[in-house]
């Protein structure tokens, strides 16, 4: 039987539509008029609510208090008031707060023993918390991303409700009988207990790394926050994750964290500061010159892997208005580069229903905009994504440091450790904000027979029928009992299968893993006059999903289930990792070995 829900190669355009570190505690208290004549910014520092905390506005943008800066105490709740000269723009700076030894945390009473340090994004300081703290990270890393913007980055990660703020005191938010999200800010109040000891275990361990290796900590002071940083960022998913397990029996005491690997510190750390360093960027700018983005996947079938590479050049053409682009991909057998063209198709819920877009970016809209953005539209009236952009000059900076991400990571394997970009490389994160909710079905082609499923591979196995699913009632199992049976999986990423149980649950069966069994959810949402089934899978699956760039969900369209993801507004609809300009993208190709 050919298995049908196996999708095809990912494209830029075929993924395109659909962070973090300094920590502290709540309040969801504002400023006061945070003006340049104004002189009292005040707030809330929160893990728990943090007393005996130093606290500042950061002018010289260092990520520590200094003594020529405003500068208070957090007293009891985590209260803080920062006295501002008039001639300084409080909101042109962020809030940093330095939860030193011995600072109280009051959700245990007791003193802090791994200092750490807290931060919010210029304009909010009002609550300083591990999670603001992950928002400014977010922002540091990618500069041309507005708070707004970070949080929603921030908030797909740990699945926070549409209806919080990460910049809501969620101490007392969650103790608001009357706030119908009460229970939302109890859970993002453990994420930020799991955030923080996060943060202070691994900055304690890249602190002592970085002593024992014989560096002047003052000296590389930011780029170790921003390791540390890093390793927060990295287990953002996880945090959330330990805590949705644990249920009510969640204890941060007991909550075990990953430390980061310090083998490697100089390195690590010159990787961390190259990380931050990225500055704005007109899109225009990037586009005039062409920008390279690459793209690697390893795929298992009954075990056997598949690797695949490719690379396209993205650039504007100014008599069309539109995108323009060319695709590579690499052929083993013949140990080159081959040229093809994008000719497939996506599904797109509208008001009008499910509308077909084409794949091939050549069809999608530019509009440069005055703040150096751009606006895209796929083919519609509305500017579906806006775009970004940051660079960085990586001249005689190793390959392998930008070639470890989702999308670049394999084809980093195979250029040689020692490598290092031409003169003149460039770096680029760019960044595809969706401008609305945005619910996405694939479509593929490279089945037996496309025309059984009306032209589109992507279909899911029915257990009742054992054949492709036409409704939700197919999939559902009625119970546990006979999920556990020997009925069809519905495969849903590589190696993962999964079983929609009557009561919300989704068993899924890892099969890379000897079978392990672990647990997600389904709900059902309407969506203009649509019903879709939302799937929520353990965080750690989210690399292997084939739709792995948003949350999962499926939906019947043209006489078929099918899957999809959903991007919220806000959120980038797709992380391409780095881009590069023709120069660092040609030291790649020339470094590029398929035998390593």
């Amino acid at each position: 039987m050919v298995n049908t829900d196996r999708p095809r190669l990912t494209t830029l355009s075929a993924a395109i539509v659909p962070a973090l570190f300094l920590l502290g505690c709540g309040s969801g208290s504002s400023s006061e008029d945070t003006t340049g004549t104004t002189n009292k910014v005040v707030g809330t520092a929160a893990d728990g609510y943090l007393s005996g905390a130093t606290v500042c506005l950061d002018t010289n943008r260092n990520q520590k208090c200094d003594s020529d800066e405003p500068t208070a105490q957090t007293g009891a709740g985590g209260t803080f008031s920062l006295d501002v000269p008039d001639d300084i723009d409080a909101n042109a700076y962020s809030i940093v707060v330095d939860v030193v030894a011995g600072t109280i945390d009051e959700d245990t009473g007791q003193p802090i023993v791994n200092p750490y340090i807290l931060s919010a994004p210029a304009g909010k300081p009002g609550f300083v918390s591990p999670l603001t703290t992950a928002v400014q990270a977010a922002i540091e890393r990618n500069p041309v991303l507005t708070s707004e913007e970070a949080e929603a980055q921030v908030k797909g990660q740990i699945g926070a409700g549409s209806d919080t703020s990460l910049f809501e005191d969620y101490v007392a938010a969650k103790k608001d009988t009357s706030n119908e999200s009460a229970a939302d800010y109890e859970r993002l109040h453990k994420v930020a207990q799991v955030t923080a000891k996060v943060m202070a275990e691994n900055q304690d361990a890249i602190t002592t790394a970085a002593s024992d290796a014989g560096l002047d900590i003052e000296q590389v002071y930011q780029d170790l926050l921003a390791l540390v940083l890093d390793a927060v960022l990295d287990q953002l998913d996880e945090s959330a994750q330990v805590v949705d397990d644990s249920g009510d029996s969640f204890d941060i005491d007991t909550t075990e964290v990953t430390v980061a690997d310090t083998t490697n510190i100089e390195e690590d750390l010159e990787e961390a500061a190259n990380a931050t360093s990225f500055t704005a960027v007109p899109v225009e700018t990037v586009l005039a010159s062409k920008a390279n983005w690459v793209w690697s996947e390893r795929e298992e079938w009954d075990g056997v892997s598949y690797d695949y590479y490719e690379y396209g050049e993205v650039g504007f053409d100014s008599e069309t208005g539109n995108l323009a682009e060319t695709l590579w991909e690499y052929n083993a057998d013949t140990n080159a580069w081959e040229n093809w063209t994008e000719d497939g198709i996506r599904l797109i819920l509208t008001s009008n229903g499910w509308e077909h877009f084409s794949d091939n970016v050549s069809a999608w809209s530019v509009t440069f905009n005055d703040d150096g953005s751009a606006s895209v539209s796929l083919g519609s009236n509305a500017d579906n994504l806006k775009l970004t952009a940051a660079q960085l000059d990586v001249s005689g900076k190793k390959m392998q440091s930008f070639m470890q991400g989702k999308e670049t990571g394999l084809f980093g394997t195979k250029v040689p450790a020692d490598a290092v970009f031409a003169d003149d490389s460039i770096a680029y994160r760019v960044n595809w904000i969706a401008n609305e909710d945005s619910y996405e079905l694939d479509s593929w082609t490279d089945c037996d027979d496309p025309s059984v499923y009306n032209g589109n591979c992507n279909v899911l196995w029915g257990h009742s029928t054992s054949g492709p699913a036409t409704s939700f009632e197919e999939l559902i199992f009625p119970d546990e009992t006979t999920a556990d049976s020997s009925y069809h999986y519905a495969h849903i990423g590589d190696e993962l299968g999964a079983r929609f149980i009557d009561d919300g649950r989704v068993q899924i069966t890892d099969a890379a893993n000897g079978n392990e069994v672990s647990y997600g959810s389904w709900s059902y949402q309407t969506v203009h006059g649509t019903k879709l089934m939302m799937v929520n899978v353990p965080d750690r699956f989210s690399s292997r999903l084939w739709e792995d760039e948003g949350q999962l969900f499926l939906a019947v369209q043209d006489g078929y289930v099918r899957q999809g993801e959903f991007t919220a507004a806000g959120e980038i609809a797709f992380d391409d990792d780095y881009w590069f300009n023709e120069t660092a993208m040609d030291s790649l190709l020339s470094q590029f070995n398929f035998s390593l």
